[in-house]
């Protein structure tokens, strides 16, 4: 657990972002898919509301598990989350993982990392149909954060249907 997870959360959401909890998943060290679901649920529950990013679930080890076994975990994290709030987790990986998983997986809104460092350059979005997060790069800056490795995304549509898809009523 990021220990400025709160403050993070709070901070960034009265300075007017958009803001949003995701897990990083390790399937890889054979954790149960529902005790990692119902651990975020715990730390981050409370920014499961009206206003904040629908939950992200970020995959990016355990390839190793074989494609069914992967994909299944996906698949019970994130059905253990919807289970439990209503609302529809988004899925994250980088492009060269999404070749890791069964297409069952693109039923989930794909929020893909593929650092081409030009938002001009699109990522190939593997199995999925499209991507509807992109993050380009790791190497941003924005004004008013010091740290020179700020990760950059682009939202595929327009302010209405991020509003409208994403973001928890």
């Amino acid at each position: 657990t990021d220990p400025t997870f709160t403050t993070n959360m709070e901070h960034g959401y009265q300075a007017g972002m958009l803001m949003g909890a995701y897990h990083y998943a390790r399937p890889d060290l054979n954790r149960d898919a529902t005790v990692e679901a119902n651990c975020f649920l715990r730390v981050a529950g409370q920014y499961l509301r009206e206003g904040y990013l629908r939950p992200v679930l970020d995959v990016e080890t355990g390839a190793w598990l074989g494609k069914d076994v992967l994909t299944n975990w996906v698949h019970v994290w994130m059905t253990t989350v919807k289970n439990r709030t209503g609302i529809e987790p988004i899925f994250y990986t980088y492009s060269n993982f999404t070749n890791n998983f069964n297409t069952s997986l693109t039923q989930y809104d794909l929020w893909l990392a593929h650092y081409t460092g030009d938002p001009e350059k699109p990522p190939n979005p593997g199995i999925w149909d499209t991507w509807e997060f992109w993050q380009y790069t790791d190497q941003g800056s924005v004004p008013g954060v010091s740290d020179p490795t700020i990760d950059l995304n682009l939202f595929n549509g327009d302010l209405a249907r991020l509003q409208k898809e994403f973001v928890i009523k």
